[in-house]
């Protein structure tokens, strides 16, 4: 699946990497180094500006892959950009996607999952491998 490193595999493909793509490709270098040196307690301030964006391009459209896998995990479109932006941040922030971070966002924003649940839904997003 791809290299290997002490936090567990690196993720070298798939819908999520797709979506981290797209948003590098989407913000400025300006934007990248505001949410890079953002505090995990200020996290909350983006719901209405980069939280929107996330839910209008990625998560609302029809046609949106990403958008009906999360709606397949019942997921609402709030608790899914709350976690997806947590999880760009770690990306600019150099964090490698793999299944331990994963688990570790989706664990912080669905702390009523069990801990195997947790890596049952990391393992089905991450083996989707379509762009978002």
């Amino acid at each position: 699946m791809g290299k290997t490193d002490r936090s567990g595999p690196t993720i070298m493909a798939g819908i999520l990497l797709s979506f981290l793509r797209e948003l590098d490709a989407a913000l400025s270098e300006h934007e990248t180094a505001d949410l890079r040196a953002l505090k995990e307690e200020d996290l909350l301030s983006l719901h209405f500006g980069l939280g929107l964006h996330i839910r209008n391009t990625f998560i609302h459209p029809a046609t949106s892959r990403l958008g009906n896998l999360l709606r397949d995990e019942c997921m609402d479109p709030d608790s899914a950009s709350t976690w997806l932006t947590r999880l760009y941040r770690d990306h600019v922030q150099g964090y490698p996607l793999t299944m331990d971070r994963l688990a570790m966002v989706l664990q912080q924003a669905f702390g009523h999952l069990r801990d195997d649940e947790v890596a049952q839904l990391a393992d089905r997003l991450l083996r989707t491998d379509t762009d978002p």
